[in-house]
């Protein structure tokens, strides 16, 4: 499976000079030294490789008779709160060190399902797939090294160690509302889970003793997995084993924070000098990561008969995912209203791209290299643009916190196909099907950006879009029988992260 894993997010606004480590003149009065302890909320975004394998085996000898794959790019999306700690110590007037620990907690689940139903029972599913992957409550330790722009302003990088609550079970039902114990299987493994992490953010004293804080975190956590056996009557058994991939977990969270040192003294405050109005128009590059989320289904229906019945629906259906890396390009107007607000218009052109995936397939011992029955759905989000208003607050004279909103248009494709053999031709039954364009929707969000000079600033915003779904149909004819597909998606949420630099005119 193809992932565009977003490693450098909020780090483009670090760059640390070989200089700092040997600046050590005495501090002022008022430095970031000292404990703190904070609290906020955010959000994280899952994703990871989910599969299903299921083989029939003959008992006597163990002879593989058949293998089933219900597999796709599974994403999940959930709202966190967080509980953090720490201790920082600066050295010289620019750096400072530190130690970081929190606690999330929250939860949120993806799905991967399949099912048929005949025409002679439509209330009455067979063969039907579901499992689900489920991220919860995370803990993490680490570190952070950090810049100070200014006395009250600092960027930092972090890193460390983290656990994970994560659970997945499947199960497989041979025919809705009836026990077949010989095939029937559920399964099930949760506990915590190992991985690491590292990400960066921007913080800011808004008092003496009291910071905000945005960060963006990337971890990665250790696959797990599950097996189910069922036996027959001593002819046949099945193994079945879901999994996970590494599962990739994207955060941004917003914090508040209080520090128990000397504080930065009110001195350092008058210190902190304007560098410039924010009134003018600006334009400034970046760039970021997006992650993508929507409902990816497969309905093929199998019609027969003169007048048409309906035989037979399959479904195949998954919350699909997927990450991309990204350049910004943007621009924009400001007006400062007074000593502390500041409003805006907004428009950027992001480009890149990313897609997920959702594959299922069979595979027969008499012909175990010809894969039977394979469906095989993508959906794609591309470059974007948006336009929109912002309001920001002032912090200090030099730092903006802001919301920002608007519209905004992606290019996504949804395309679909199913092959009844490998390796032949079956236009009776094989499809194939595709729908591309720009796709409407809305986007909100927020950041904070500071002053570096008179004319130049650093950006740091998250972004959270939601685009219109999109469809496409197909159909294949038969002199008997005809067959009516759609693949389609759920509305298409998109969330991004994005590091920037401006020039302001």
């Amino acid at each position: 499976m193809r992932r565009n894993v977003l490693c450098a997010v909020s780090l483009t606004a670090l760059s640390f000079s070989p200089a700092l480590a040997a600046d050590v003149t005495a501090l002022p009065e008022g430095n970031w030294t000292g404990a703190w302890l904070g609290v906020g909320a955010g959000g994280s975004y899952l994703l990871s490789d989910f599969a299903i394998d299921s083989d029939k085996y003959e008992k006597t000898p163990s002879v593989f008779k058949e293998e089933r794959i219900r597999e796709a790019d599974v994403a999940a999306q959930m709202f966190t709160g967080t509980a953090e700690a720490g201790v920082d110590y600066q050295v010289g007037e620019q750096l400072v060190l530190g130690l970081v620990s929190n606690f999330d907690f929250g939860s949120g689940s993806g799905h991967l399902y399949s099912d048929k139903m005949t025409a002679n029972n439509p209330d009455t599913a067979k063969e039907v797939y579901d499992a689900e992957v489920e991220l919860g409550n995370s803990w993490a330790v680490g570190a952070r090294a950090g810049l100070l722009f200014g006395p009250r302003t600092m960027f930092y990088g972090t890193g460390g160690f983290t656990q994970a609550e994560v659970s997945v079970h499947a199960s497989y039902k041979d025919k809705t509302g009836t026990d077949a114990p010989t095939k029937d299987w559920s399964t099930e493994n949760d506990g915590w889970t190992s991985g690491v992490f590292f990400g960066g953010g921007v913080e800011t004293m808004v008092t003496d003793h009291v910071s905000a804080k945005l960060e963006y975190r990337f971890s990665r956590y250790d696959a797990v997995s599950a097996d189910a056996k069922t036996e027959t009557d001593g002819t046949k058994f099945y193994e079945s084993t879901v999994s996970t991939g590494d599962l990739d977990v994207q955060s941004v969270r917003a914090t508040v924070a209080y520090h128990f040192g000397n504080g930065i003294a009110a001195a350092d405050a008058v210190a902190t000098e304007s560098l410039g109005d924010w009134t003018g128009a600006w334009i400034g590059a970046g760039a970021g990561g997006s992650s993508m989320l929507s409902e990816l289904a497969i309905d093929s229906d199998k019609y027969t008969g003169s007048p048409s019945e309906l035989k037979e629906e399959r479904i195949r259906e998954a919350d699909v995912g997927a990450e991309m890396f990204m350049g910004i390009v943007e621009a924009g107007v400001d007006y400062q209203v007074g000593e502390k607000l500041v409003l805006g218009v907004v428009s950027n052109f992001d480009f890149g791209s990313g897609s997920g995936h959702l594959f299922s397939d069979k595979t027969t011992a008499n012909n175990p290299d010809t894969a039977k029955e394979v469906y095989d759905a993508e959906v794609e989000v591309g470059n974007s643009w948006a336009v929109g208003a912002r309001a920001g607050l002032l912090l200090t004279p030099n730092t903006m916190v802001f919301g920002t909103g608007g519209i905004t248009q992606a290019d996504v494709s949804v395309q679909a196909s199913y092959k009844d053999k490998t390796g032949t031709d079956n236009p009776e039954k094989d499809w194939s099907t595709e729908s591309d364009g720009w796709t409407s929707g809305m986007f909100v969000g927020g950041g904070i950006e500071t002053m570096l000079t008179d004319h130049v600033s650093a950006k740091l915003e998250y972004r959270f879009a939601r685009y219109d779904d999109m469809s496409a149909d197909a159909k294949a004819e038969g002199s008997n029988s005809y067959y009516e597909s759609t693949v389609s998606t759920g509305d298409i949420d998109v969330q991004s992260l994005r590091a920037t630099v401006a020039w302001r005119f």
